[in-house]
């Protein structure tokens, strides 16, 4: 006989909770975790300091399971004709709205490598 997903991931109930990067840290996971699921920290926004700084926090306040959720892929270059074409077609709005065209957009994502191993290894 298998175990459940629950028994195998040491959890109360099956759910795991959608890494949402950018949106969520630490806290999110953490709720979820203290609540019987899986918590699940985004850290493909993140670099691998940011990474164990997540990661201390959760747990420093928990001894549950959580999970780490990582983007594997290189992020493409960065279009600049395709960049200017958007902020341009958007400009009416953030003219609207007193805002500023966001500029250095820069890497959005940090894909999965030696340096953020190393840096989860002893955790």
């Amino acid at each position: 006989m298998h175990a459940s997903l629950s028994q195998s991931l040491g959890i109360k109930l099956d759910i795991i909770q959608a890494p949402m990067a950018g949106v969520q840290n630490w806290e999110l996971a953490l709720a979820v975790s203290e609540a019987g699921g899986l918590g699940s920290i985004p850290c493909g926004m993140l670099t691998p300091e940011q990474v164990v700084s997540e990661v201390e926090a959760f747990t420093a306040r928990s001894n549950k399971p959580y999970n780490l959720n990582f983007f594997c892929h290189n992020m493409p270059p960065i279009d600049e004709t395709a960049l200017a074409t958007w902020q341009s077609t958007l400009q009416g709005y953030y003219d609207l709205l007193d805002a500023k065209v966001p500029s250095g957009i820069g890497g959005l994502r940090y894909p999965f490598d030696a340096d953020m191993a190393d840096a989860i290894e002893a955790f």
